[in-house]
């Protein structure tokens, strides 16, 4: 597994794993932990050749919005599940509202299968489709 910082939505930092540390975090924890102070988490890959990072966003109805991107790339992705980016959700990260596509949200199982891969392999799920996060004009649709 890769050397991380794993940050919880109240801004504490863990780099230490624990077995089902991630499966409590992505399969249990509800509203009360994902809508306290920041509204998101994220995870920091240490390791030189993968830095990188992960910011979590909860919705109690569509699952996990995930944004990846490594230190030395310039764009940020994440996952589509369809071409239709006209349905939206709210959330409200840092208390800002953002008004994100459905399609870009994912189940509970798959997000930990995400972060999963990532951290052991340094490597987004080639199996997922990714997509630049400020590509298309989802943000006037």
């Amino acid at each position: 597994m890769m050397s991380f910082v794993f940050r919880s939505p109240e801004g504490v930092e863990t780099r230490k794993y624990e077995e089902g540390f991630f499966d409590d975090i992505f399969l249990n924890k509800g509203k009360e932990f994902w809508s306290v102070q920041s509204g998101d988490a994220g995870i920091h890959i240490l390791e030189k050749e993968y830095k990188s990072e992960m910011v979590f966003i909860y919705s109690e109805n569509y699952g996990f919005f995930i944004q990846h991107f490594y230190d030395n790339e310039e764009d940020e992705y994440v996952i589509s599940h369809d071409p239709d980016l006209s349905k939206k959700v709210t959330v409200c990260p840092g208390g800002e509202a953002w008004a994100l596509p459905v399609s870009f949200f994912c189940d509970r199982r798959e997000a930990l299968d995400i972060v999963r891969t990532i951290l052991i392999t340094g490597k987004r799920p080639e199996e997922k489709n990714w997509v630049s996060l400020w590509s298309g004009n989802w943000m006037n649709s």
